[in-house]
């Protein structure tokens, strides 16, 4: 049975929704400044920089990295299935 991962884990419940905006925010913006997607969103993100990579890197493998000046969200890429012996083509045909 794998490990049971607690997300979210050392944050109170009544700061559950101020948490869980802050992790959309990350997941939907790839760069977080101070004006960049709105005004606050910066601070909002920070306070919560420790346990969201803690989260994001046990959970999916990414890797937060948060400064005074801006949040960016970096993304584990996929890899192939070294099994599948099918070759990806492209629409014009050609193989990927």
């Amino acid at each position: 049975m794998p490990p049971t991962i607690n997300a979210a884990g050392g944050v109170q419940l009544s700061d559950l929704g101020s948490y869980q905006h802050a992790v959309r925010l990350v997941l939907t913006n790839d760069v977080i400044t101070a004006a960049r997607p709105r005004q606050g969103a910066l601070e909002q993100v920070l306070r919560w920089a420790d346990p969201i990579s803690k989260d994001l890197r046990e959970l999916l493998g990414y890797t937060l990295i948060a400064t005074t000046r801006q949040v960016r969200l970096i993304r584990r890429l996929d890899g192939l299935d070294p099994t599948q012996t099918t070759i990806f083509a492209a629409k014009s045909g050609r193989p990927v």
